[in-house]
């Protein structure tokens, strides 16, 4: 039967194997991102594909981790079983707290990996989709005449008037347009505000681990900092977004936050 040594040996040796397959991981999913960015970055069917399958092998991580520590629990249960020296008694309680702490820190990495993959993956395309966008040639025509004219940036079907006859048409964005504007923008925000993204994220897990005042204000703080970035990015570079329309999401997402807590606090 392994030693309680032993156990102390295979736990260090597969959380050092998880923390360098989830490395590995992410640099496969970017190179995966590339390919796309390269191939066909204004279909969303591939994107939404590998944003799937980056998920299931983040899960799978996920339930081999959960997997190890039920199999590391029941092996020190024995252990324990079979001794009554308190030290060593001690020295499998201190093994078990300390593979559940890693538990939990790793599950967060695990997560964050995740979200990381999907954020600077989509980045990556939103390159791609951002260059073809700028050669892209924006010339509409006219139905009725035929005459060819810019309507100026539409981010989706809008009614105009043809400059040349002054007919009504309703005109939409061409493909790569259509791609930037859906996605490839909101893309290129969440990439920027990742770090935000992360510190929104802590501030929220220490929230719930233990609602309070002032940690309902970090969260809100933390929320207010991520959403103000990415739809600045929006009201900057986005036809359809204006500050006052930002700030109306953002102050709605804080309080939908504060409203909750209030709600589970009376």
């Amino acid at each position: 039967m392994p030693s309680l040594n032993d156990w102390t040996s295979r736990w260090d040796a597969f959380t050092g194997k998880l923390t360098t397959r989830l490395e590995e991981v992410q640099e496969e999913a970017l190179g995966a991102f590339g390919d796309v960015a390269a191939t066909a970055p204004l279909d969303h069917t591939p994107q939404a594909a590998l944003e799937s399958a980056v998920q299931a092998r983040h899960n799978k991580l996920g339930d081999k981790l959960d997997t190890a520590v039920e199999t590391l629990d029941n092996e020190l249960d024995e252990l324990a079983d079979d001794t009554e020296d308190d030290r060593a008694l001690a020295r499998i309680e201190a093994l078990r707290d300390r593979a559940t702490q890693q538990q939990q820190e790793l599950q967060t990495a695990i997560d964050r990996a995740e979200q990381s993959c999907k954020v600077h993956g989509a980045a990556v395309i939103a390159k791609a989709i951002e260059a073809a966008f700028r050669d892209e040639d924006a010339t509409q025509s006219c139905v009725q005449c035929g005459n060819p004219f810019d309507p100026g940036p539409i981010t989706q079907s809008t009614a105009v008037a043809c400059p040349g006859c002054g007919a009504k048409l309703t005109v939409g964005p061409h493909p790569a347009a259509m791609a930037w504007y859906s996605r490839g923008l909101a893309a290129v925000a969440e990439a920027e505000a990742w770090p935000m993204w992360v510190a929104y994220r802590a501030a929220e897990e220490r929230y719930s681990d233990g609602p309070s005042s002032q940690r309902l204000t970090a969260h809100v703080q933390a929320a207010e900092a991520y959403h103000r970035t990415v739809f600045g990015v929006l009201v900057e570079r986005h036809p359809a977004w204006d500050k006052a329309k930002a700030e109306q999401q953002i102050q709605g997402r804080c309080e939908q936050i504060r409203s909750l807590h209030e709600r589970f606090q009376s």
